[in-house]
């Protein structure tokens, strides 16, 4: 169970969810949920939309790494 702090609430967020989202409990589950994969009969429409997203988020991801200092 969680415990709340008051005083420092961001501080003792991050590892609480860390401890949990990386419990054998929440591993089971994300392992019996069905993976994710965009089906061929997507429209075309739709599948060129997604690969928009997929290309925003690599950019942003490597302008977030040049900002902080990585690769």
């Amino acid at each position: 169970m969680m415990t709340r702090d008051t005083q420092h609430p961001v501080k003792s967020l991050s590892p609480e969810v860390r401890r949990q989202m990386g419990s054998e409990p929440m591993r089971r589950f994300v392992r019996s949920l069905p993976p994710f994969a965009v089906k061929p009969d997507v429209p075309t429409h739709l599948r060129d939309l997604l690969d928009e997203l997929d290309r925003a988020e690599k950019k942003a991801s490597k302008r977030r790494r040049k900002t902080n200092g990585g690769s």
